[in-house]
């Protein structure tokens, strides 16, 4: 009791200093926590996944600014796994033709609150998301077939089993639902409100110069590609090798 009215005293003493020194120590410890709290979120991203500590995403570099771009012509994953058996699955993320596909319909009832992505069928594996329903073995059957997550179902279907609904899209075919998944969490990378299935970009894919299937199109990058290593790979190795390869005009691709 006696060093807290010393203390007090003191306080009320030096008034001015006291309220500086004291203002200064709790905005001090408010930016700590606050810069604690961004780092903890994030280091936290993607580490939920089974593979996260697997899972790479391949950056494409530009030899004129050295600038690296998160996005890569889509045969890359495909044509680069046979030549490294590092590399045990792949997945590309597309977001499906951007403001182009701006809505779902459902029984005359537009839905634009959402977003959608164009995904090769590795998806659930590589990234384990929880499917409520639908076969986790076979997600999307075929290149019609829709995921969304739990939240999207709620609002369009209601309390509807939205497994076999029909979703119209702006450029006039039909997704047909084939699942319902857990919402992905805040802090992945990619967060998709639905799913499509990769190849069905390929509908309304119009050519690019020389190539007529996406699948061939080099001249456009994209998409987000992402490989799943073997346990003990070394990702810089594998990222030199494959620039060695390509600078030695080895692997045959433009």
């Amino acid at each position: 009791m006696f060093h807290l009215k010393i203390i007090l005293r003191n306080l009320r003493r030096n008034g001015l200093y006291s309220v500086i020194n004291i203002s200064g120590l709790a905005v001090s410890l408010s930016v700590c926590i606050l810069i604690s709290l961004w780092v903890k979120d994030e280091l936290s991203y993607d580490r939920f996944y089974k593979y996260g500590d697997h899972i790479y995403r391949v950056l494409a570099q530009n030899k004129t600014s050295f600038e690296y771009w998160p996005v890569t012509p889509a045969p890359l994953a495909p044509f680069m796994q046979p030549h490294f058996s590092q590399i045990e699955e792949y997945c590309r993320i597309s977001n499906y033709y951007g403001n182009q596909c701006n809505y779902l319909d459902y029984e005359n009832t537009k839905f634009r609150d959402y977003s959608i992505s164009a995904v090769d069928t590795s998806f659930f594996r590589m990234f384990d998301i929880s499917l409520i329903m639908g076969d986790r073995q076979n997600p999307m059957p075929d290149d019609l077939s829709i995921i969304i997550s739990e939240s999207k179902a709620k609002i369009i279907f209601g309390n509807e089993d939205p497994i076999g609904k029909a979703l119209k899209t702006p450029f006039d075919f039909y997704f047909t639902v084939a699942g319902v998944m857990k919402d992905i969490p805040e802090n992945s990378t990619n967060r998709p409100d639905i799913l499509v299935r990769f190849d069905v970009l390929q509908r309304t894919f119009q050519g690019n110069g020389n190539w007529k299937l996406i699948e061939e199109d080099w001249g456009s990058y994209s998409f987000e590609t992402f490989y799943k290593l073997a346990a003990g790979s070394v990702p810089e190795t594998i990222a030199a090798a494959m620039e060695e390869k390509r600078e030695n005009k080895d692997l045959g691709y433009p």
